[in-house]
């Protein structure tokens, strides 16, 4: 194969700059030490406005009884204004903000998987499926617990296993990339 041809392929060369950006996210995530309450405050109110974004659109987009949809609404409209709050408010108040703004979402987290407990057992009885929702409670819980008891410690230890599997996300597509390039039908 020529070197010509290593370069003509587009789709290659797109998955192949993802994988490599994806390690370099992933090293850089994985090697920040500073700051990682600020980071993981970010993070965790990021995921409250998606979250609440999803929920709101499941909402309006589910077949499901007016109760069920007013507690989703609820749920998704304080998940959208507890992540908002994580994002603004310390960027107006500070570096100790960081800290506060960490325990409110804990606490956020903790209300939205109680939340969720309710709205989960109304869909089982209307055989609505709910395996993801059941993963997300606790997930939601653990990080919680995580967060009331030790939010210096586990703060480093998320941030490192998060990068670590970023990194190791995008040595996957590097190595897919590569491999459908070359024509090769083995797998990882």
């Amino acid at each position: 194969m020529g070197a010509s041809l290593m370069f003509t392929d587009k789709a290659w060369m797109q998955r192949l700059a993802i994988g490599i950006g994806t390690m370099v996210i992933g090293a850089f995530i994985f090697f920040q030490t500073k700051d990682f309450t600020m980071f993981l405050a970010v993070a965790i109110g990021i995921y409250a406005i998606v979250n609440g974004i999803i929920v709101l659109v499941t909402s309006i987009k589910t077949n499901l009884s007016d109760k069920i949809k007013k507690g989703m609404v609820i749920r998704g409209t304080v998940s959208l204004g507890i992540g908002a709050i994580a994002l603004l408010m310390p960027i107006a108040f500070a570096k100790i903000t960081w800290t506060f703004t960490i325990y409110i979402l804990a606490v956020q987290l903790l209300t939205a998987a109680g939340m969720q407990i309710y709205l989960t057992i109304q869909m089982k009885k209307v055989d609505y499926p709910v395996l993801g929702y059941i993963i997300e409670i606790a997930i939601s819980i653990m990080l919680a617990f995580l967060i009331f008891t030790m939010p210096q410690e586990i703060g480093m230890t998320i941030i490192r296993v998060v990068g670590f599997l970023i990194f190791a996300y995008g040595l996957i597509l590097v190595i897919k990339a590569i491999q459908t390039h070359l024509g090769s039908d083995e797998t990882i």
